[in-house]
């Protein structure tokens, strides 16, 4: 699931994004990685949650990700998706 989720990420990006998060299920455990971009520092979300999914949500058979436009709350890493 790692590898569609994290491609799928790659795609939601062409909506517009600020923000990007994956979520699985391995084992009955749910594992949550998100984050916003940060301009400042240089890190795209889109790139790093790419990375993070198929390295921490690695053989996961149920994953959901998604991106975020903040038009209302701020850009950060707690009100990033899902």
């Amino acid at each position: 699931a790692e590898k569609v989720v994290a491609d799928g990420i790659v795609i939601l990006q062409n909506r517009g994004y600020d923000s990007a998060g994956v979520a699985s299920v391995n084992e009955g455990k749910l594992k949550v990685s998100k984050m916003a971009t940060d301009y400042a520092s240089g890190v795209d979300c889109i790139e790093r949650i790419s990375f993070l999914a198929k390295k921490e949500h690695k053989e996961s058979g149920v994953a959901i990700g998604h991106t975020r436009w903040a038009t209302c709350g701020e850009k950060t890493d707690n009100n990033a998706h899902p």
